[in-house]
């Protein structure tokens, strides 16, 4: 059960009527599988800054939302992505603009 919390898997009804089976319905395994099936889904959902599943290979992407997330106390604040390129180098920079 510590292994199934750890890696954020989510029991489910037959999981659920295996341990109860097995160890029976005021088993310790038992009670921690029906206290993840409560809360589990309840964290999911927590926190306001939900990260896109699945997420994007980019990684000019994933530096906006990063932007994003750290800049969201302020809703004012625009982010102004601007491309600064050098044929010479053959490499893209970009810089950020926040105001």
């Amino acid at each position: 059960m510590c292994d199934i919390l750890s890696t954020g898997v989510m029991p489910d009804i037959e999981l659920q009527q295996m341990l109860t089976n097995i160890f029976g319905s005021q088993s310790f395994p038992m009670r921690k599988a029906s206290r993840m099936l409560y809360w589990m889904p309840k964290f999911k959902h927590l926190s306001p800054w939900s990260i896109p599943d699945p997420l994007p290979d980019s990684s000019l992407e994933l530096a906006k939302i990063a932007i994003q997330r750290i800049t969201s106390v302020d809703l004012a604040t625009k982010i102004t992505l601007y491309d600064v390129s050098r044929r010479v180098e053959r490499h893209v920079s970009c810089v950020c603009k926040m105001f």
